[in-house]
């Protein structure tokens, strides 16, 4: 069975129903740091997100993760919600203890939280031995012409998931709009 906690940020607290709404529990975040603390492993693939830079992230950021029923991290996700638009992955770790689907798992929970908030996206930037698993999970890769000059981001590409829900409310609406037209049409003859 799989559970989800988040932790939020102090600046993003007014989430905490949101991911209630999305049978999320509130988890702890001195027990997710002093577990990933003491499981050097966790990020299994260094190439596509540091440790270091993982650690000081879930030690501050909003984060989505999953434990086992014996309470064992099994991954977890940094994130930033932008209300206006767009929630921002800084990085998804999951150890390697051979369990499939966490990482999905994972995604899959963000695009129900994107839904739900009416965000348009879902952004991040991917090494490129990261990219296949997000492709995999509806991410397209971005016009990266603005990092084309800065060795920092050499390997990397800017990713986004846009949302269903946005695309199929604005349909609906069009249908709806469509509708009235027609209607109003008829009376006047």
């Amino acid at each position: 069975m799989v559970n989800y906690f988040y932790v939020c940020s102090k600046e993003e607290e007014e989430y905490s129903d949101t991911f209630r709404g999305l049978h999320c529990v509130e988890g702890d975040r001195n027990n997710l740091v002093a577990q990933v603390t003491d499981s050097r492993d966790f990020c299994k693939d260094e190439r596509a997100i540091s440790y270091e830079y993982f650690l000081q992230s879930i030690k501050k950021d909003t984060i989505l993760y999953i434990k086992s029923d014996s309470g064992n991290v099994l991954g977890c996700c940094s994130i930033c919600i932008n209300s206006l638009d767009y929630i921002s992955i800084y990085g998804i770790c999951v150890p390697d203890r051979g369990i499939k689907g966490i990482g999905t798992a994972l995604i899959d929970k963000l695009k129900e939280l994107s839904n739900r908030l009416g965000l348009t996206s879902i952004n991040l930037s991917a090494e490129q031995s990261a990219q296949t698993f997000y492709l995999k999970n509806g991410f397209t890769i971005r016009n990266n012409d603005m990092y084309d000059d800065d060795d920092m981001y050499d390997g990397y590409s800017m990713m986004t998931y846009t949302s269903l829900k946005r695309g199929k409310k604005t349909k609906s609406y069009k249908k709806i709009r469509k509708g009235k037209n027609k209607k109003r049409s008829r009376k006047k003859v």
